[in-house]
């Protein structure tokens, strides 16, 4: 890989943010999501590869985003591994074209889709009433339960437009990545986070890092494997998760006990109660339970919690990468 290409991408994608194009963060960050994607990418053949950017290039935004995305003088792998790195972020950068073009927006932005509420309760001997789910009837109701599922069939239908279907690769990429993000699964309701929307899968719950940084719960878990945009980096990043000898296929339990997204949900739930609402979060919250009007302290992350949560990330990270392969492996029938 060129460094000219790496420095390039990085440049591109700076320059994308810095202008105004991203969105509210509802995933991983990017650096997440790539890393899934080069993951994933990595367990694939060269002719499942060549099927899913294939695919890709009949996305309605090719030419206009994952075409211009790649530098000039990169080569044709490289050019094949930006698509498929682009469409695995390429939901979160719906939001630029809100205003200039809002029929498109309408169309392929779908918020609830990178997320699920599953509750958890500050007070589980007396939990708050919270609202009962609307059924998800339609696109517009699915949570990342219905919208998973549906990307993956739509992805797989031979009878929809290979536009349809580009749309959906990029869908499956991404939400697989999404759910594997503790945070994703669940909300925190109590007497200050209530109901309907209690702390939004984190995103409302602020915290303080030993090192004074603040931010919210949700955005400090998209960032647990890293905050780069260089090809170099996250390749390094991947390099170390295939040389983890606990984070190898044969080591990973998860991989021969769940195979349903519902039991993906709850692993990450369950990631979620015992790694991001520790017994400490829980409690600092609770000191301040009395004054629920109150502004909020930042709950004090310390230097072991983020540790924890860089391994709990890494291990969500490679989880997602199988599984996604797994996913575009099944979806590309003739390669197998």
């Amino acid at each position: 890989m060129s460094k000219h290409f790496q420095r390039s991408v990085a440049v591109a994608i700076a320059c994308a943010v810095y202008l105004g194009f991203s969105s509210p963060a509802m995933g991983w960050g990017d650096t997440g999501h790539q890393v899934v994607a080069l993951r994933a990418w990595r367990l694939l053949s060269p002719s499942e590869r060549h099927w899913a950017v294939e695919l890709l290039k009949h996305h309605p935004r090719y030419d206009k985003e994952f075409a211009k995305a790649v530098p000039p003088g990169a080569s044709d792998e490289e050019r094949m591994l930006w698509a498929f790195e682009y469409g695995a972020i390429w939901p979160d950068y719906i939001w630029p074209v809100r205003a200039t073009e809002p029929a498109f927006f309408a169309k392929y932005q779908h918020s609830s889709w990178h997320s699920i509420n599953e509750p958890l309760f500050l007070d589980a001997t007396n939990p708050p009433a919270i609202p009962t789910p609307h059924p998800a009837t339609n696109a517009s109701t699915f949570s990342i339960k219905e919208a998973l599922p549906n990307a993956i069939r739509q992805l797989t239908n031979k009878n929809l437009s290979a536009e349809d279907r580009a749309v959906a690769l990029c869908w499956v990429i991404h939400l697989v990545g999404d759910l594997h993000q503790p945070c994703h699964s669940t909300t925190l309701f109590s007497r200050r986070f209530t109901g309907p929307e209690g702390d939004h899968v984190a995103t409302k719950l602020s915290v303080e890092t030993p090192t004074g940084q603040n931010a919210t719960m949700h955005h400090l878990w998209d960032d647990g494997l890293g905050t780069t945009n260089d090809l170099s980096t996250l390749t390094r990043i991947v390099q170390e998760l295939e040389k983890d000898p606990v984070l190898q296929s044969s080591q990973l339990n998860e991989l021969r006990d769940g195979s349903t997204v519902t039991s993906w949900i709850a692993e990450s739930h369950d990631c979620a109660v015992r790694y991001v609402y520790t017994p400490e979060v829980r409690a600092a919250i609770a000191e301040q339970e009395a004054a629920p009007k109150a502004k909020f302290k930042p709950v004090p992350l310390s230097e072991s919690y983020l540790a924890t949560m860089r391994q709990v990330c890494q291990r969500r990270g490679a989880l997602a990468g199988y599984r996604l392969a797994k996913i575009i492996h099944e979806s590309a029938p003739d390669f197998r």
